[in-house]
């Protein structure tokens, strides 16, 4: 049987997804502990805080995690991040949008103040050229095996799961959420 967590230290929250079962699946609120719900506390730590707490005798063989501040996704493609970690044997798995920024790093330097960090700057490519994945924060797959031995989500061998530009959104600001609202809107995201 399926299980879905939702962990939070919100009731208001946890009232959002009350408890139910079907045939596949059961859905459980966990409580996890205020120390677990600071703005810097690691998500490991809360993964590790779950699957310990929840009273499994045995965590699932396959974990994925939702994070909701990245909320642009269907069922499908959580399915499909889930079938692709099984069919090629990966430890773990994230998903991840193509990309075609030219990234920058200050230096503080002052010979060289700044320089790019994905192109040689004698030879700048057109954007289109650029092609890199950047971590969306949506989808995250792993073995329990993988995080037995790390506790980590990621590590061993990672694959990727590419999602279409849209699913890049991640909520961090008042603005970020306006997005995800009139992108959620669609009807191909809820």
């Amino acid at each position: 049987m399926n299980k879905v967590v939702v962990s939070s230290e919100n009731d208001r929250v946890l009232a959002c997804s009350q408890p139910y079962y079907e045939d596949d699946y059961r859905v459980l609120n966990y409580k996890r502990p205020s120390q677990l719900s600071e703005d810097d506390t690691p998500t490991e730590a809360v993964i590790n805080d779950v699957l310990t707490g929840i009273g499994l005798l045995k965590p699932p063989e396959i974990i994925v995690l939702l994070q909701p501040t990245s909320p642009v996704r269907t069922g499908k493609q959580i399915d499909e991040a889930i079938t692709k970690l099984i069919e090629t044997g990966a430890d773990s798995l994230l998903s991840v949008t193509k990309d075609h920024t030219f990234i920058w790093q200050d230096n503080g330097l002052r010979q060289l103040r700044a320089r790019p960090l994905n192109y040689p700057i004698t030879a700048r490519p057109r954007r289109q050229e650029v092609v890199q994945y950047a971590e969306n924060g949506s989808i995250y797959v792993f073995t329990r095996k993988h995080w037995e031995q790390r506790h980590n989500r990621l590590g061993g061998r990672i694959e990727l799961y590419e999602m279409p530009e849209e699913c890049a959104i991640q909520i961090d600001t008042p603005f970020d959420l306006f997005l995800a609202e009139k992108i959620l809107e669609r009807n191909q995201y809820r």
